[in-house]
């Protein structure tokens, strides 16, 4: 029944994207913006983000001092200016205290240097490059970043798939593919791996078949895959016209995109291993925090829930934290900003929440795999 609403919601909301903001209809309310996909080919990330945002704000929709909480929806796809000009729409409202952007890297590095000149307090819910709170003051990370991901990635690929070659594909023109891929033959090279080649994946003029042919003679156990999920089903569609079946890892949401979007084609990547923030498996009980709040207003099971919804649940509990501890000195702009940096063991959906001063997420990683169709849970990193 929640995803009739959601439909209903999105019917009316995309229409509504392209327009300004809607401001808030109580003139005491509190005011939080969301960047993100409504549209488009990673619309999922905006879907979901929404869903969780919208459970949490219905769940607890008041501050401690009575007032409510209003979230505006701008839309931007992963284009850095069309972000940039959501930023901006947003900020120019001094109503909005903070913005919370699912973004990719690439925009979100456009929009840092304008929120630090905005003095616009932005949580980043999806971008993982490290550079993009290097140096800033306004812009903060939710999620971990790609130096612990990629590392991460190529431990669990030495210690625990014990392997010891592999090859990476990326696409050097995306600053998040380039840089995790980067990352990932670093750290492995390091642990005494050998990285065999590193294939530059390009969207146009790539012969992914030539590349796979060439590939298969250096004889990786593993092919590492920071590239889009439709990428992926097309690499894996090769493997198996070639016969070949060497193990295959992503990075963070991939696996939900697979899942949810190419289900006629997951024979192909079945056995396929993902990092990720979060697992549907992993410590859902009843007396978790997520599943409280879900079971509060969704007629739902917790396997239906996702990375991108975990996230935007996450967001609000921390912005909300962080609007709460400025009650008493002012609730603006300068202060939530301190606060957000001020986050420590902040209780979320997967664990707690530290925030360094210097604005990076400490937070564990999931890695996770598809098996018959499903997303399955297999090791958690601190």
């Amino acid at each position: 029944m929640w995803r009739c609403g959601l439909l209903i919601f999105f019917c009316l909301a995309l229409g509504a994207c392209s327009r300004d903001a809607e401001p808030p209809s109580d003139r005491d309310a509190v005011t939080i913006g969301v960047i993100a996909p409504f549209r488009g080919p990673n619309a999922i990330k905006g879907r979901e983000a929404f869903n969780g945002i919208d459970m949490e704000v219905r769940a607890e929709p008041e501050l401690r001092n009575g007032r409510k909480l209003h979230v505006v929806y701008q839309h931007s796809l992963h284009d850095p200016v069309q972000a940039v000009a959501a930023l901006r729409k947003l900020a120019a409202d001094p109503r909005v205290l903070a913005v919370v952007s699912f973004v990719d890297s690439d925009s979100m590095l456009a929009m840092a240097p304008v929120a630090e000149q905005l003095g616009v307090p932005v949580l980043v819910g999806t971008a993982t490059n490290p550079l993009i709170v290097q140096g800033r003051h306004y812009v903060t990370q939710l999620i971990y970043d790609d130096n612990f991901q990629g590392a991460v990635a190529a431990l669990f690929t030495r210690d625990d798939l014990l392997l010891e070659r592999v090859a990476v594909l990326s696409n050097p023109r995306n600053t998040y593919s380039r840089f995790l891929g980067e990352e990932y033959a670093r750290k492995f090279a390091s642990v005494g791996g050998e990285v065999v080649d590193t294939v530059s994946v390009y969207e146009r003029g790539f012969s992914i078949e030539a590349a796979l042919e060439r590939l298969r003679d250096l004889n990786p156990q593993l092919l590492y895959l920071p590239l889009p999920a439709q990428r992926v089903i097309d690499i894996a569609e090769v493997l198996d016209s070639m016969n070949w079946k060497p193990r295959l890892l992503v990075p963070d949401g991939v696996l939900l995109v697979l899942v949810r979007e190419f289900d006629r084609r997951l024979r192909l990547v079945d056995g396929i291993i993902g990092t990720d923030i979060f697992s549907p498996k992993e410590s859902m009980s009843p007396r978790d925090l997520f599943s409280r709040r879900y079971s509060l207003i969704r007629d739902t099971k917790p396997d239906e829930v996702n990375t991108y919804s975990v996230l935007g649940i996450e967001s609000i509990l921390l912005l909300r934290s962080a609007l709460n501890r400025c009650i008493d000195t002012g609730l603006d702009r300068q202060c939530v900003r301190g606060s957000i940096r001020n986050t420590r063991n902040l209780v979320g959906v997967i664990g707690p929440i530290d925030i360094t001063p210097e604005g990076r997420a400490i937070r564990p990683l999931v890695v996770n795999m598809i098996n018959g169709g499903r997303i399955v849970y297999r090791v958690r990193v601190h």
